[in-house]
């Protein structure tokens, strides 16, 4: 295997910018002045000449470099330098094809979560729904293949049982408790969405917080009113035994005289009423979202 420079094959020109006739091209080891030796196929089995000459139109043949980072300077014909590049990369693809070289840090690790607008299972993952993953063995609700098992173990040792609970508790290790066809609990995304814990160092990773809904103690309510209604009310005066009463320019006094009784009103109650609202029905505080599914890698 071996990389085609310049593989749709571009002219080079002159400073006055006509075709550079007989153009010489020198590659050299990224970094350095030793010279790399390029070939004419991709089998690299025959090296070119260095330097290699362009034709009349200024256009090098194939020239095949092998892997890793390279140097290229280009010359006119009479020495003239019309480019240099150094530290070109020139990595090798993977080794089970061509393709992209796709570095660890580059890739998915087991345990990375990632959210979907999308429902059911995706290959490679498991749905973060509070089902469980294990062994084939095992009774696992969500996923229960041996492909669990990296996952299985990054949940065992990283959270608790409160965050992911290990069927009949834990045991001396996550390797053992996987071998003995235990499950584990992927944790739930269900109604949460995803926050940062804050820098005090206090906070642990995947606890659980908030609420999907909220019923309001008195002290949280706002300041209101109620409708009061007061219809008014009356007291009855019995009449007096044995007093003698007259009349005064329109005033009526009673005087209790021999053998009078004490004067009492009767009793009444005022009428008033005070109207209740509300019914302390938990309310949503969800704030506005579009729906989908979370995923942790296995």
């Amino acid at each position: 295997m071996a990389y085609l420079w310049n593989p749709v094959p571009s002219p080079v020109f002159t400073a006055s910018g006509r075709f550079a006739s007989g153009a010489l091209a020198y590659f050299y080891v990224g970094g350095t002045t030793t010279p790399l030796v390029v070939y004419t196929s991709a089998a690299l089995t025959t090296p070119h000449p260095s330097p290699v000459v362009a034709d009349q139109n200024g256009i090098f043949p194939p020239i095949f470099l092998p892997y890793g980072t390279y140097r290229r300077r280009i010359l006119d014909q009479n020495g003239t330098l019309l480019s240099d590049a150094d530290n070109i990369d020139n990595p090798a693809p993977p080794a089970s094809g061509g393709g992209i070289v796709v570095s660890a840090d580059m890739a998915f690790q087991t345990g990375d979560p990632i959210w979907r607008m999308k429902l059911g299972p995706m290959t490679g993952w498991v749905r973060m729904n509070g089902l469980t993953i294990g062994s084939h063995l095992s009774s696992a609700t969500e996923r229960a293949n041996d492909d669990t098992q990296n996952l299985f173990l990054f949940l065992w040792n990283n959270f608790a049982d409160g965050i992911a609970a290990v069927s009949t508790g834990r045991g001396g290790s996550a390797a053992a408790d996987y071998a003995a066809n235990k499950t584990i609990v992927v944790p739930s995304m269900y109604q949460r969405g995803a926050l940062n814990v804050d820098s005090s160092g206090t906070e642990i990773a995947g606890t659980a917080v908030g609420a999907a809904t909220k019923t309001l103690i008195t002290a949280e309510m706002p300041a209101h009113t109620h409708v009061l209604t007061d219809p008014g009310h009356v007291h009855g005066t019995p009449s007096p035994q044995g007093a003698a009463g007259y009349a005064n320019g329109g005033t009526f006094a009673l005087n209790s005289g021999s053998g009078g009784a004490p004067i009492t009103t009767a009793s009444a109650t005022t009428g008033i009423t005070i109207d209740s609202t509300g019914s302390g029905t938990p309310f949503s505080i969800l704030q506005p979202a579009r729906l989908g599914q979370w995923f942790l890698k296995l």
